[in-house]
């Protein structure tokens, strides 16, 4: 076995629930850039779940703080994580389980980097907040095996 596969297989063995990776969104993945003139954003995002044949995802995003504008109806989703509790982190910031983005876990193995790991606590957490959020359907917390 070449390193390159060694390599490959770790990775893959990563992409697991409560996985943290970081990796470039784009407009297209519905991500907002800071500067009008960006059509990217790098982000940290957590998997929560897989989809029975592997190739997908669901995974939500962290973010640096709550977005102002959305505030009212986004805050009860939000998880805090703490800085002290997580190397990755810079400061304090917020998991957001309003909305679960699906990614492939081919763009992962391409195109993110792992980070770490959420305690299984905040997974938990996170994955309750998931299930009470308005906007996520049925058939996506069912696919990715996330219903309490």
């Amino acid at each position: 076995m070449e390193l390159g596969e060694l390599s490959e297989g770790l990775k893959l063995a990563s992409i697991d629930v409560g996985s943290v990776f970081y990796m470039t969104f784009y407009t297209e993945d519905g991500i907002v850039p800071k500067e009008s003139n960006e059509t990217s954003r790098n982000k940290y995002f957590v998997v929560l779940g897989k989809s029975a044949d592997g190739l997908l995802v669901a995974s939500v995003l962290i973010n640096s703080e709550i977005n102002a504008n959305k505030a009212k109806d986004i805050e009860d989703y939000q998880l805090k994580i703490l800085a002290t509790d997580y190397d990755f982190l810079v400061h304090d910031s917020y998991v957001d389980g309003y909305q679960v983005k699906e990614i492939s876990t081919e763009r992962i193995l391409k195109d993110a980097n792992y980070i770490g790991r959420l305690k299984q606590d905040d997974i938990d957490l996170v994955i309750v907040r998931v299930n009470e959020s308005p906007v996520i359907k049925p058939y996506i917390l069912e696919m990715y095996h996330l219903g309490l």
